[in-house]
């Protein structure tokens, strides 16, 4: 916990790395901060997160919580130096991604990440993933993000996967697929025959 600083603006907490202090913060185990509002509020935040994923990778999701885009990617490699479990790190990716930052960056150190975060509701295998992989690529094709030969595009996203079911309960997520299908080409739904894993780009 001493890796964590909590700022209190009027209506909310920030809490941030140490290298993302700013002033008037409080590092959490000074002893007038453990008893008062911000301290309390603090532990009941962030407590079930240091529980579950220890100090490190705690520290490291909030810090990259608060990073604007362009350092994502700093972020992102030190949550994975910092032993992040393999759904966390694909998460963040897959919340990175379409966002301003530098994608082409990213992908190349994080693709496989990516692509391999399950959809736990429809199935562990990565081969079924979940809609937030779905909504990272789309993003990426919204921002006009230009893949590699050997990347798994958009296109191939929309023509390997159940689109309609991925996009069930997310109304948002369908429309924006239609609308990138229809923009890529694609008739309605687009799913094609469904490549086995050693087809998948790498």
């Amino acid at each position: 916990m001493s890796a964590l600083w909590v700022e209190k603006s009027t209506d909310h907490f920030v809490v941030s790395h140490p290298g993302r202090r700013a002033e008037g913060s409080l590092l959490i185990d000074e002893p007038y901060v453990t008893l008062d509002e911000v301290g309390l509020r603090l532990r009941e935040v962030v407590a079930p997160l240091v529980s579950r994923y220890g100090v490190d990778v705690a520290a490291e999701l909030i810090a990259l919580r608060a990073a604007p885009a362009e350092q994502r990617l700093p972020g992102l490699l030190r949550l994975s130096e910092a032993g992040a479990p393999w759904d966390v790190l694909s998460h963040e990716v897959c919340e990175s991604l379409g966002r301003g930052g530098d994608d082409s960056a990213i992908l190349a150190e994080f693709e496989q990440p990516a692509m391999a975060m399950p959809n736990q509701l429809m199935s562990p295998d990565p081969a079924t993933p979940s809609p937030v992989v779905l909504d990272a690529w789309l993003r990426l094709h919204e921002q006009g993000f230009c893949f590699g030969p050997h990347q798994y595009s958009t296109l191939t996203f929309l023509r390997m996967h159940d689109v309609e079911t991925l996009a069930e309960g997310r109304p948002d997520l369908l429309t924006r697929a239609r609308s990138a299908a229809a923009e890529l080409g694609l008739r309605w739904p687009p799913r094609g025959p469904q490549p086995g894993r050693r087809d998948l780009p790498r």
